[in-house]
């Protein structure tokens, strides 16, 4: 509760209350209220059901009891939801037209509803701006815009529907569209068209052609029962710029701002509870494998999930389950995508499965939810053979059944087993000499996950010998320790889950025959078995466990000696937790590199970059993508054309440093070649990934004044310069400013640059400046504040002093003459004139 124009909220005292009658609210006022002044209260109720016509709800009537007042009054329903959306139109030709659509049923990824259905229009207004590009010369301006509702489709047919990259009503059929042309001729009244001082040649700024336009009756004709398809607009240049901006002659972003509410009488409930968008992807489709599903929940605008809700998701397969708890996490996103978030309170890492209904429920939540989409995933064992999806459907409810969201069928299918379990290899060899020692490189892909603990036997090596237990290598630490028996048959299990087709290589050492192994050598066959849990296995008693994965490789591959080297050096751009770090490598080979070879980079271990296959690099041979698998910290890319050996080359991609410090990894380059050849890994020189703590040192940093004289105002200007860069929210502090006549408080600040805020804090004779973007090494930052100047003069200096709050900064004192005010006020000139010189 509070007064309106005052800053302070508090929540009513309750103890004067009386008990309220059905369907009313009591409450005290903790302190009068005078004639004239306006009290606010909020208060929060659940809605009630749908409304679907029938008697209206009572309008709500405010009693007031007290002292000498008893009196009562309808109310009447006020403004309270304010809807922003924006919308970008952009055109190489002198005119370009969108629209803002508002779509009841609409999907999250797709921001398009700006008015709920039953609400009331009060009012909505449209603002545009547009790029400076050349409109700060003679004839360079706009024309006109055109502001009209969006055509009604419905006029053409059912099967026309309103397209916003083509402004029209449209027919699609097979990817041929037909489309009815749209007229728009209303213009505003208030059009600002330029042209503007200054704005030229500039794309980074914007002038306003229409600022707070009121459109409400052009969206809506009946405010009451509004249902506005959304807003068509155009842009009009009056000449070809000679500036683009990205290419196009007109770069706006159109603003419209809708201020709406919801009839009382509609009982609150005006749209059903559920969510509007339910799909889902699953990590696997193979069968018998672990397999991560994801789901993807989207509530409607304004729709709130309250903590303690549950998700539950109908139509599992009981004989998928093995343990009523799975493991299971939450991500939220907002509505367009571009950000998510894991929220592990949300879910407590389970989910509980109950076999009888074949529902898994999620959760509870320990936070709300509001205007958002949550991607809930959970951990589950595809069927061991092939069989039709299940039909999936998802609802939310709260442990006391006061709330709930109805279910809603899953877009996607799950769970269909649909691909069969298969891996595939080569197995390549260095020497060829009897009796000598000889180095094995076994690579293969599976279609599925290889978990951790999973057994990899390789048979058909009869030819060669080696003792029980036999050294093994891999680049990516997959294994350690390998078995061997004379049958000719090698195994080693892996230690870490190995993620779908994704290149397992492992090396091991055997005896050549004294014949040369690549005569009437047998093919080899390669074993690979998952190893289920005994959980799993008790789960299929009775029933035929799935056959380990077989698959047969090519033969053996005579390989030449590995008699090259390779030398490389890694760094980065920082070192600050959290944050992007570009990481730059060169390397130079005394070997060719071909077109075609694939460079690996391991041991990138801590990163929070998630796994991607699109990871940009910008090398000296040409930019490309890179394949980035977190979970191993794994960088791999193929060469786009031949590196000449002797040649230093380098490249750099960017990643997101550990949350907090860790030692340095050993970071690895290698090549594997089209030919089969696999170079060992060699540890690269540098230090990198330890998210030490930010540190930064001052380059210079000064401080100046403008006016030297006693009592007056007095604008200091400091500039700066550090060594690394500062996150924005750092705090700059200022002290040894002590001599001003300044009372504390709030201080501004003046600057043409974006690095420092707009206000600073003053106490005694310390100010106190936050920065509110990053500020890159070596930039030169210049920002000004007013002071009073003392009333009398001093002859010694000052002892400033610049350090950061949140940065590990050497501090830096510096002795400056400021603040000195040698010089009194005294008068410039001086004179007296009279008005009448008669006698």
């Amino acid at each position: 509760i509070g007064l309106f124009g005052e800053k302070k909220e508090q929540y009513l005292d309750q103890d004067y209350c009386v008990l309220p009658s059905d369907n009313s609210l009591n409450f005290a006022l903790p302190s009068s209220v005078w004639t004239g002044q306006q009290l606010q209260v909020s208060f929060a109720l659940r809605n009630g059901p749908l409304y679907t016509g029938g008697t209206p709800l009572p309008v709500p009537r405010l009693t007031i009891q007290g002292g000498s007042v008893d009196l009562g009054a309808d109310l009447t329903v006020a403004p309270h939801t304010f809807s922003k959306r924006y919308d970008y139109c952009t055109s190489a030709t002198l005119a370009c037209a969108s629209s803002i659509r508002n779509v009841e049923q609409c999907d999250d990824s797709n921001d398009c509803r700006f008015l709920p259905p039953k609400a009331t229009m009060v009012k909505a207004t449209l603002s545009i701006k547009i790029a400076c590009s050349d409109f700060g010369s003679n004839g360079k301006m706009v024309e006109n815009v055109r502001i009209c509702p969006v055509d009604d489709c419905s006029a053409y047919g059912a099967q026309y529907s309103w397209l916003k990259n083509r402004s029209a009503c449209c027919w699609c059929n097979q990817g041929i569209c037909t489309c009815k042309p749209y007229q728009c001729s209303s213009s505003p009244s208030t059009l600002i068209t330029g042209p503007w001082i200054g704005c030229k040649d500039d794309c980074s700024q914007r002038q306003s052609i229409l600022n707070s336009y009121d459109v409400t009756y052009i969206l809506c004709t009946s405010l009451r029962s509004c249902d506005s398809a959304g807003l068509y607009y155009e842009v009009v240049l009056a000449a070809t710029v000679d500036k683009t901006c990205g290419g196009n002659l007109i770069d706006s972003v159109a603003e419209l701002d809708v201020q709406y509410t919801f009839d009382w009488t509609y009982g609150a409930g005006t749209e059903n509870s559920t969510f509007i968008v339910v799909d889902a992807q699953e990590s696997s489709s193979v069968a018998g494998a672990l397999n991560t599903v994801l789901l993807r929940l989207s509530l409607r605008p304004g729709m709130t999930m309250p903590a303690g809700s549950y998700i539950n998701v109908f139509g599992i397969p009981s004989d998928m389950v093995v343990q009523n708890q799975l493991d299971a996490f939450t991500l939220l996103c907002n509505p367009s995508l571009t950000h998510c978030q894991r929220i592990d309170s949300f879910t407590s890492g389970k989910a509980i499965f109950n076999a009888s209904t074949s529902v898994l429920s999620i959760g509870p939540s320990f936070m709300m939810v509001l205007n958002q989409t949550v991607h809930v995933a959970f951990n589950i064992r595809n069927p061991l053979i092939r069989r039709s999806p299940p039909s999936i459907s998802v609802s939310a409810s709260s442990v006391n059944d006061i709330w709930g969201i109805a279910a809603s069928s899953v877009r996607g299918s799950l769970f269909s087993s649909s691909e069969a379990r298969q891996c595939s290899g080569q197995l390549n060899q260095i020497f060829v000499s009897s009796r000598s020692l000889n180095w094995f490189m076994l690579s293969f892909t599976c279609n599925f996950h290889l978990e951790a603990n999973s057994k990899v036997s390789l048979s058909g090596l009869s030819t060669f010998t080696s003792s029980p237990a036999l050294n093994v290598g891999s680049p990516y630490g997959f294994v350690n320790v390998g078995s061997w028996k004379n049958s000719g048959d090698f195994e080693v299990a892996v230690t870490q889950t190995i993620n779908r087709g994704e290149s397992i290589c492992i090396s091991f050492q055997l005896a050549n025959a004294v014949k040369s192994p690549e005569l009437h050598q047998p093919a080899q066959n390669i074993r690979v078995a998952t190893g289920f849990s005994p959980e799993f296995i008790a789960a299929y008693a009775g029933a035929a466990l799935p056959v380990p994965s077989m698959a047969s490789l090519q033969p053996v591959v005579v390989s030449r000696v590995f008699d090259a080297s390779i030398s490389a050096f890694i760094g980065e751009s920082h070192q600050n937790p959290s944050e992007s770090n570009v990481i730059f490598c060169s390397f130079k080979a005394d070997f060719q590199i071909n077109a075609g070879d694939k460079i690996l980079l391991t041991g990138l271990v801590g990163s929070q970059l998630p796994s991607t296959s699109e990871l940009q690099l910008n090398t000296s041979f040409g930019d490309q993508f890179a394949v980035w698998n977190n979970t191993i910290g794994l960088l791999s890319f193929f060469v786009n054309q031949t590196l000449i050996p002797q040649v230093e080359f380098s490249f750099v991609f960017e990643i997101l440093n550990p949350p907090s410090a860790q030692s340095a990894p050993q970071v690895y380059l290698s090549v594997a070649s089209l030919s089969g050849d696999f170079r060992p890994p060699l540890p690269c020189n540098g230090v990198i990934l330890t998210s030490s703590p930010s540190s930064a040192t001052f380059v210079f940093a000064t401080i100046s004044e403008s006016s030297n004289i006693q009592n007056d105002i007095n604008q200091l200007t400091v500039e700066f310069s550090l060594d690394s860069k500062v996150s924005a929210g750092s705090s700059l502090v200022l002290t040894g400013l002590s001599r001003t006549q300044n009372a504390d408080g709030v201080i501004p600040i003046l600057s043409t640059q974006s690095y420092m805020g707009h206000d600073g804090n003053w106490q005694d004779g310390t100010l106190t400046v936050d920065t509110i973007s990053i500020i890159p090494a070596g930039l030169r930052v210049t920002f000004s504040f007013d002071v009073v100047n003392p009333s009398q003069a001093s002859s010694s200096n000052l002892q400033v002093s610049f350090s950061f709050e949140g940065v590990t900064a050497n501090a830096l004192t510096i002795s400056s003459s400021i603040l000195q005010a040698p010089t009194q006020p005294q008068w410039i000139a001086a004179t007296a004139t009279e008005g009448n010189a008669i006698p």
